[in-house]
């Protein structure tokens, strides 16, 4: 009988079941995002700690990484690390090995531009026994050549010699290389083979200025980026409650499949989250005309490779932090 009644509704009102499982995301993401001060889960303080440790990367690989950048943000580092150490989690979990040896690499490179941060240095004492002068974190350098040559070998090559690029040349871009990489993304698959993703190449250079100052994500990189990609996916390609996240699902397995390809064609890349804030997103769909139909589901900052360029590291969990075996 219940299940009868359950079955009248949803067929009666299939918006208000729309709202219900809406809502019943609301309370559950407000709960759990690390945002809320009261999420205190290992996975809430690894995120935070994972976050704003590649903010850290992302300014060292930058073409003219500034000196002294970022004090306040690894005020706020230093900040989890110790909120990290206070609920007891394990100093060698390698999120949190990670971040000291983030740290450390930091101050060695500002070193060399002539810069101390004291309070940063005093901190790092503590954690003397974290830190290993042979852990690889921090940059790394690239040779264009090499990249490519590997690049065409085997998948497993490609993906694991694949990086997020923030030194770009100024060389423009390809076309038919972008349209040649679009294609081979279009293979990526899709629920039920809807193919609702879509993407946006911004060819002309004001409206590539103009997004890129909207962006999140790119600050200290954005005067290098040729162009930009918008991958978006359509809401209209979904039905019911149960299906309200799916345009997500298939927008970023799409994403994903582009980026890969953009790397086997010769096109280094960056992707950058797709803010769903109206005051980001809503400028962007006007300058490149996308309608409200469709959802951005992230950016792609593009460019040519430079013959020598540095990169983030960018750390991984361990494979047992990823897979569970139940």
């Amino acid at each position: 009988m219940k299940n009868k009644f359950v079955e009248f509704i949803c067929a009666k009102f299939p918006s208000l079941v729309i709202f219900v499982n809406y809502y019943n995301d609301y309370k559950k993401y407000a709960k759990y995002n690390f945002g809320n001060k009261k999420a205190k889960s290992f996975n809430a303080i690894q995120a935070k700690i994972l976050r704003q440790t590649h903010i850290i990367e992302k300014g060292l690989s930058l073409s003219s990484p500034r000196k002294g950048f970022g004090t306040e943000k690894i005020n706020t580092l230093l900040a989890y690390l110790d909120q990290y150490l206070e609920l007891q989690f394990p100093m060698e979990d390698i999120t949190f090995k990670n971040a000291i040896n983030v740290l450390e690499h930091y101050t060695e490179f500002q070193k060399k531009l002539g810069y101390s941060n004291d309070v940063l240095n005093a901190e790092l004492e503590k954690y003397r026994n974290v830190l290993d002068p042979a852990y690889s974190c921090g940059i790394t350098e690239v040779n264009k050549e090499e990249l490519l040559n590997k690049n065409k070998g085997d998948f497993k090559e490609l993906f694991l010699n694949r990086h997020s690029v923030r030194q770009f040349s100024d060389m423009p871009v390809d076309y038919e290389k972008v349209r040649a990489a679009v294609k081979l993304a279009m293979k990526a698959p899709s629920a039920c083979n809807r193919q609702t993703a879509k993407v946006y190449f911004i060819r002309d250079k004001e409206k590539n200025k103009k997004i890129g100052k909207i962006i999140p994500g790119n600050t200290g990189f954005e005067s290098e980026v040729q162009n930009y990609l918008i991958v978006t996916s359509t809401r209209a390609g979904y039905t019911t409650a149960a299906e309200r996240n799916q345009m997500y699902v298939d927008g970023a397995l799409f994403a994903m499949s582009l980026i890969l390809s953009l790397e086997y064609y010769g096109i280094a890349s960056c992707a950058l989250q797709g803010s769903e804030s109206k005051r980001v997103v809503e400028p962007i769909k006007r300058l490149a005309e996308i309608s409200d139909e469709e959802v951005i589901v992230l950016y792609i900052a593009i460019g040519n490779f430079k013959d020598n360029f540095q990169v983030a590291v960018s750390k991984r969990k361990e494979l047992s932090d990823v897979l569970a075996e139940i």
